[in-house]
């Protein structure tokens, strides 16, 4: 029984690990924030086409972790869930909230647009509205980068954001 566990387990990790490992890129950013916490940021994260995980380090303040899959639609872009997490290091508290977002690329530019809120609390629409614009460096004249340089400003209230990144191929 506990053999049959083992494979079972190992199998579903092997089928949702090995994607993730062939078509994804690391996510390396720096950048600053303006807000509830004025301060200067530290991206890690994972990307890939339809999921992107990054850990935001604002340094002294805390982390903002957001994730996200999206579904290509017929009609050129993409939808799906968003999950939205805050620890603040002067309280030791990590708060969450839940979305959805809309995804749509225009030649070097992805637009992310969302709605977050905390389930637990009133919706309030100025509160929620969640956006990110990134344009991606075009390839130098007669090259084809597998890396991608981009800049990127994100808005999500109270917090006003712009970093400098860089996505590797893993």
């Amino acid at each position: 029984m506990i053999g049959n566990v083992k494979k079972n387990l190992l199998l579903t990790l092997a089928v949702l690990l090995i994607p993730l490992a062939v078509f994804g890129y690391f996510n390396f950013g720096a950048g600053y924030n303006y807000g509830d916490a004025n301060s200067w940021m530290f991206r890690l994260g994972y990307e890939e086409d339809t999921f992107s995980f990054n850990a935001d380090y604002l340094l002294n303040a805390g982390w903002y972790f957001t994730g996200d899959v999206t579904f290509d639609t017929q009609f050129g872009f993409g939808v799906g869930p968003l999950i939205y997490a805050k620890y603040s290091l002067a309280t030791n508290q990590l708060t969450t909230k839940f979305g959805g977002i809309f995804d749509i690329d225009y030649q070097n530019f992805n637009v992310r647009l969302g709605i977050i809120t905390d389930l637990s609390t009133s919706f309030n629409l100025s509160n929620s509205v969640y956006a990110k614009v990134r344009f991606y460096a075009p390839d130098p004249q007669g090259m084809k980068m597998k890396d991608k340089l981009y800049i990127e400003i994100g808005y999500y209230n109270p917090n006003f954001s712009i970093i400098v990144g860089l996505l590797e191929p893993f």
